[in-house]
């Protein structure tokens, strides 16, 4: 076998896999869609506090050892 038969012959069957697996997607796929990409401000919870500075706070010189 002559090596562009070969090379046909993978691409046919790696396309085959892709329309396959396209199919079983949308037969299989999810019941309902997915909820909009859109950022809502109004849902994040106004109560959260601020951060503290614990977290900014600059680490010790020492490496604990």
């Amino acid at each position: 076998m002559k090596a562009p038969s070969k090379i046909t012959g993978f691409l046919a069957a790696l396309a085959a896999v892709f329309v396959l697996s396209f199919g079983a997607g949308a037969v299989l796929g999810p019941d309902e869609p997915a909820p909009p990409a859109t950022h809502n401000a109004e849902t994040h919870d106004a109560d959260t506090p601020p951060p503290t500075e614990v977290a900014t706070a600059p680490m010790p010189s020492g490496h604990g050892h």
